[in-house]
C-alpha cells in the first residue's frame, strides 16, 4: 500500500496569521515551522481526500494571507493532485493520472503550467525543470515509480519545505515525521 496525504504550502511567512485563520475556520491541523520562506499545513479533514475540503481550505488561507498556496494530494502513491491559489483564486491544476478514477477521463490532458506554477511560488527559473517533472510517467522505473517521489522532486525545483513530502495530518498524528524532522518542528492548532 502506497502513501496517503494532503497537505497545504502557503508561501508565506506569518504563522501567528496562519494559526489564526485555522482557529477562525475551526480547523484542526498542524503547521510546520518556518522553512525555506514558506509554512505547510496538515489539516485533518481534508485527509478524507475530498477535493473540495483542501481546496475551499486552501482558498481561504491564500486569500486571507494574500499569499499563494499549495494544496497537494497524493493517493496511495498511484496518483499526485495539485491545485494553485494566488490571492484565493484557483490559478493552476495538475491530475498525473487524469483517468485513474474515472475511465471516461482517458485521453484527458494532466494540466500543470510549469511557467505559472514557478513565477506563482517565486522561481520562475525553475519552469522547464517542473515541465519536465510534471510529464514524467508515473508508475515506471523510467518516470517516477511512486508519486511521493514526483512531489519531492517538485518540493526541491520549488524550493518548498521538505516536510510537505510524504507527510499528512495522519501521520503527524502518529507521531510520524518526516526525515530531518521532529515534533518540535509541528504546531498543533484546534481540539484533540
Amino acid at each position: 500500500m502506497g502513501s496517503f496525504y494532503t497537505n497545504v504550502t502557503l508561501r508565506t511567512t506569518d504563522s501567528v496569521s496562519v494559526r489564526h485563520e485555522l482557529t477562525k475556520r475551526r480547523a484542526t491541523a498542524y503547521v510546520s515551522r518556518l522553512d525555506a520562506d514558506a509554512l505547510v499545513v496538515f489539516e485533518r479533514d481534508s485527509e478524507d481526500q475530498d477535493p473540495v475540503v483542501l481546496r475551499k481550505l486552501s482558498a481561504a488561507l491564500s486569500s486571507a494571507l494574500s499569499c499563494a498556496a499549495l494544496a497537494v494530494t497524493n493517493h496511495d502513491d498511484s496518483v499526485l493532485l495539485y491545485a494553485l491559489f494566488q490571492n484565493g483564486k484557483l490559478v493552476d491544476e495538475y491530475n498525473s493520472a487524469p483517468d485513474y478514477f474515472d475511465e471516461g477521463d482517458k485521453g484527458k490532458g494532466r494540466g500543470g503550467d510549469a511557467t505559472l506554477l514557478t513565477a506563482t511560488l517565486g522561481v520562475p527559473g525553475e519552469a522547464s525543470r517542473i515541465r519536465e517533472i510534471l510529464a514524467l510517467e508515473g508508475g515506471t522505473e523510467d518516470g517516477v515509480v511512486f508519486e511521493t517521489d514526483r512531489h519531492e522532486q517538485l518540493v526541491d525545483a520549488l524550493g518548498l519545505p521538505h516536510s510537505a513530502i510524504a507527510t499528512g495530518y495522519n501521520y503527524l498524528e502518529e507521531s510520524e515525521y518526516p526525515e530531518g524532522y521532529d515534533a518540535t518542528d509541528f504546531e498543533r492548532v484546534g481540539d484533540a
